[in-house]
């Protein structure tokens, strides 16, 4: 895999069983636009996954839909609010692009791990629909030698998208 790109889940309806709490309208449109936003501008992952919760799901499937993109989406562990989340990319699917659609602070601390080395750094703190792609790359070192390293390409936040 060379292309990451982690999604937080769309705006949820308050609700007292997490894993059960659907998108609220805010968070439908939120996905919808991102999506539309998507389509023709980023080639369809090979994989899409995401946590199982019923709102990484919806928005999941709505970017999906709306970006025009055929690839299924499916649930994988590893991928709740407060997983850990060391050896989570060892868990993804082989491929160019995989889409990961989870939570906070889960996803902040991925990104801040892969981008760092440090998961706790808090680097990135995700709001409910943005995106962010990472890059898998080979860094020269001053020394010589080389290490991969994973490098922020770009990110979308919602409030970017409003109309789209």
């Amino acid at each position: 895999m060379t292309k990451l790109f982690l999604l937080r889940h769309a705006d949820a309806e308050p609700g007292d069983q997490d894993d059960l709490r659907p998108l609220s309208s805010k968070g439908i449109r939120q996905a919808g636009e991102l999506g539309r936003f998507l389509k023709g501008r980023v080639a369809c992952p090979e994989a899409i996954v995401h946590s199982g919760l019923k709102r990484a799901e919806q928005t999941a499937a709505l970017v999906t839909e709306k970006a025009g993109w055929k690839t299924e989406p499916w649930v994988m562990s590893g991928l709740c609010p407060l997983d850990p989340v060391e050896g989570v990319v060892d868990q993804l699917p082989a491929g160019g692009s995989v889409l990961v659609v989870g939570h906070e602070p889960h996803l902040g601390r991925l990104a801040s791990l892969l981008a760092l080395g440090d998961a706790d750094a808090g680097l990135f703190v995700m709001k409910k629909g943005t995106l962010l792609r990472l890059d898998h790359g080979i860094r020269i070192m001053d020394t010589g030698g080389a290490f991969r390293r994973w490098s922020v390409r770009w990110m979308v936040i919602p409030s970017l998208l409003k109309g789209v």
